[in-house]
Protein backbone atom coordinates (compact mmCIF):
# COMPACT_ATOMS: atom_id res chain seq x y z
CA UNK A 1 0.00 0.00 0.00
CA UNK A 2 1.22 3.49 -0.77
CA UNK A 3 0.46 7.07 0.14
CA UNK A 4 -0.90 9.33 -2.59
CA UNK A 5 2.64 10.68 -3.15
CA UNK A 6 3.84 7.16 -4.00
CA UNK A 7 5.67 6.35 -0.77
CA UNK A 8 5.01 2.71 0.06
CA UNK A 9 4.06 2.27 3.70
CA UNK A 10 2.94 -1.36 3.93
CA UNK A 11 3.70 -4.76 2.41
CA UNK A 12 2.00 -7.95 3.48
CA UNK A 13 3.82 -10.82 5.17
CA UNK A 14 3.85 -12.84 1.94
CA UNK A 15 6.05 -10.14 0.35
CA UNK A 16 8.69 -10.69 3.03
CA UNK A 17 8.37 -14.48 2.84
CA UNK A 18 8.73 -14.50 -0.95
CA UNK A 19 11.58 -11.98 -1.19
CA UNK A 20 13.39 -13.09 1.96
CA UNK A 21 13.63 -9.49 3.10
CA UNK A 22 12.82 -7.66 6.33
CA UNK A 23 10.73 -4.49 6.68
CA UNK A 24 13.76 -2.30 7.44
CA UNK A 25 15.40 -3.44 4.18
CA UNK A 26 12.38 -2.30 2.18
CA UNK A 27 12.20 1.25 3.56
CA UNK A 28 12.62 4.05 1.05
CA UNK A 29 13.79 2.61 -2.25
CA UNK A 30 14.71 -0.77 -0.75
CA UNK A 31 12.07 -2.64 -2.71
CA UNK A 32 13.85 -1.73 -5.94
CA UNK A 33 16.50 -4.29 -4.96
CA UNK A 34 14.14 -7.21 -5.68
CA UNK A 35 13.07 -5.92 -9.10
CA UNK A 36 14.69 -7.12 -12.31
CA UNK A 37 17.15 -4.34 -13.16
CA UNK A 38 16.15 -4.52 -16.84
CA UNK A 39 12.49 -3.88 -16.03
CA UNK A 40 12.94 -1.41 -13.17
CA UNK A 41 13.11 1.75 -15.34
CA UNK A 42 9.76 0.88 -16.97
CA UNK A 43 8.21 0.00 -13.60
CA UNK A 44 9.34 3.33 -12.15
CA UNK A 45 8.11 5.23 -15.20
CA UNK A 46 4.66 3.70 -14.92
CA UNK A 47 4.62 4.09 -11.13
CA UNK A 48 5.44 7.79 -11.46
CA UNK A 49 2.71 8.27 -14.08
CA UNK A 50 0.22 6.52 -11.81
CA UNK A 51 1.13 8.67 -8.82
CA UNK A 52 1.07 11.90 -10.84
CA UNK A 53 -2.22 11.00 -12.50
CA UNK A 54 -3.85 9.72 -9.33
CA UNK A 55 -4.68 6.40 -11.00
CA UNK A 56 -4.34 2.85 -9.78
CA UNK A 57 -1.03 1.18 -10.60
CA UNK A 58 -1.37 -2.12 -12.41
CA UNK A 59 1.52 -3.86 -14.10
CA UNK A 60 3.11 -7.28 -14.32
CA UNK A 61 6.85 -7.49 -13.68
CA UNK A 62 9.40 -9.99 -12.34
CA UNK A 63 10.45 -9.98 -8.69
CA UNK A 64 13.36 -11.90 -7.23
CA UNK A 65 12.43 -14.50 -4.65
CA UNK A 66 14.49 -15.50 -1.65
CA UNK A 67 15.79 -18.35 -3.82
CA UNK A 68 17.25 -15.84 -6.31
CA UNK A 69 14.79 -16.75 -9.09
CA UNK A 70 12.77 -14.01 -10.79
CA UNK A 71 9.06 -14.71 -11.25
CA UNK A 72 6.37 -12.58 -12.85
CA UNK A 73 3.71 -10.95 -10.69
Amino acid sequence: MAHSDGRIFWRNERWYEYTGTKPEQMEGTGSWSVHDAKMLPLVLERWKASVEGGTAFEMEFPLRGADGVYRWF
